[in-house]
């Protein structure tokens, strides 16, 4: 497969950069493709109580060649619009297929692309990996934006963007004129002069470049969307590194009460037109510099030696009670695929003070310690609402009394009761996974962690708790698993 997309891509390339030189090698009127027959399903967990991501199953093979046609009305050669949707790779490696056979249609043609899709879905970066491999013109919508007309820190209302400069400006890029459009920095409006290459490929990007105004002048369009908690953490993550982390709780409230309701409002309906749509499934949580190492045992399984440990500190511990609310994302988004595993929910913390912290996190389980790539700051009654507006779901309410006995050096050592488990729990927490195996092996922990989430073991006892034979009918193998991993890759 992989050898049929390079070939493809070298094909793209030779058509695309010396569009003169290529004649069609197809006089008809239609480009088709045998469509391979779906695969049969597997069953799956569904239950939003699942500890691990539902892996889709492919409805069809990776296929590059795609339906064409003449419009009736028109009279100009077009792309159908492809009926399943793809990865990230394959919606890439469509478009530029489109983009390959329109130009064997007619070599003079100037083909213009639309990408739209909500905000931190991808879209740039789809923009860019096409544009550099056919060399064409990247247009962002958003520098079209009436600046004199934002307010309160909008830029996502429809009615600032200039819809009259960007059809002007494409339809002057189609008659190979040189143009001059805005250019945003810093929230400054500049200028730039741009003009079509020789591949005469023209990539427009922005939330709202499948618009009705719009789409009439494309002749590829392209839907990109992520689900609404993938892309709530990418435009996050993206706020902060402009904003600041300082910023995080501002950010996190601009996407839930004015972002996400103008996509839902006036995006979403428009993506459903696309001839391409794609599902970016890049969590960026994957990507956290600094991730938090966690180690934890139950402590009632030597209670006598994490007592005497503890009291070996000479120190009052310092208590804290917490109550912890875990949303899930919608269940299911416009593109039929589950987010609403454990690994995707959000934990929203509640102090004795009435402080709200939210934290995103993705804990990777490993049999000595956990790794938890995280995020997380203060918000408002009034951003928990909004989340909840998006379609977030309280899932679960867990409540912990904290004792910090050791907070020294980047460790931190606590002893949690999690009453809805009813059970003490030994933690160790720090950015360096070395001191937490050391503290670990202090504790005598080493050889008893407990890779389960808390969440986890909290549904793994409400389904023991309907089901008395749970445990003797699906025993937990986690911890085997996990041992067995970590023993297979030494001997690797």
């Amino acid at each position: 497969m992989e050898n049929r997309y390079i070939s493809r891509i070298e094909t793209i390339s030779s058509h695309l950069l010396s569009t003169n030189d290529v004649s069609s090698q197809n006089e008809s009127e239609s480009i088709t493709f045998v469509k391979p027959l779906p695969k049969n399903k597997k069953d799956h967990d569904q239950s939003i109580e699942s500890d691990s991501s539902f892996t889709r199953e492919k409805q069809f093979e990776e296929e590059l060649d795609i339906l064409g046609e003449i419009n009736s009305k028109t009279g100009l050669f077009e792309i159908k619009q492809v009926p399943y949707q793809l990865s990230f790779d394959q919606g890439f490696f469509h478009a530029c297929r489109a983009i390959e056979i329109l130009t064997e249609k007619d070599p003079k043609r100037i083909i213009c692309l639309g990408i739209a899709g909500p905000v931190g879905a991808g879209k740039t970066t789809l923009a860019n990996k096409i544009g550099s491999l056919v060399n064409g013109v990247i247009i962002s919508l958003q520098d079209f934006v009436k600046l004199e007309n934002v307010k309160d820190n909008n830029y996502d209302d429809p009615v600032l963007i200039d819809f009259d400069k960007v059809i002007s400006t494409l339809n002057e890029l189609k008659e190979n004129k040189t143009v001059i459009i805005p250019k945003i920095v810093n929230r400054k409006m500049e200028s730039r002069s741009i003009s079509l290459s020789t591949s005469k490929v023209i990539i427009l990007e922005g939330a709202y470049a499948l618009s009705a105004r719009i789409r009439p002048l494309l002749d590829i369009s392209v839907a990109i969307t992520g689900g609404v908690h993938l892309d709530l953490i990418k435009s996050i993550m993206r706020g902060i590194v402009t904003s600041g982390k300082n910023s995080s709780k501002d950010v996190l409230a601009q996407i839930t009460n004015v972002v996400f309701p103008m996509f839902k409002a006036f995006v979403e309906p428009d993506l459903d037109q696309a001839k391409i749509k794609i599902h970016s499934s890049f969590n960026p949580m994957s990507q956290v510099v600094e991730p938090v190492y966690v180690c934890k045992a139950k402590y009632d399984n030597n209670k006598q030696f994490f007592d005497q440990f503890l009291s070996s500190l000479n120190v009052v511990p310092v208590k804290k009670n917490f109550s912890d609310m875990y949303l899930y994302p919608p269940k299911y988004g416009v593109d039929g695929i589950s987010q609403a595993d454990k690994r995707n929910w959000i934990r929203i913390r509640r102090s004795e003070h009435g402080q709200f912290n939210i934290t995103f996190y993705n804990e990777m389980m490993d049999g000595a310690v956990n790794t938890r790539p995280s995020l997380n700051f203060e918000i408002s009654v009034k951003t928990l609402g909004g989340l909840l507006s998006l379609g977030y779901q309280i899932g679960a309410i867990l409540n912990r009394t904290v004792e910090v006995w050791y907070d020294k050096n980047g460790v931190v050592i606590t002893k949690e009761y999690i009453k809805e488990l009813e059970k003490h729990f030994i933690q160790i927490k720090g950015h360096s996974r070395r001191e937490v195996l050391d503290s670990a092996e202090k504790l005598k922990i080493t050889g008893n962690h407990v890779p389960q989430t808390f969440l986890y073991l909290y549904f793994k006892k409400l389904k023991k708790s309907k089901n008395p034979n749970y445990s003797k009918l699906k025993p937990n193998n986690t911890n085997s698993k996990i041992l067995k991993n970590n023993k297979d890759k030494k001997n690797l």
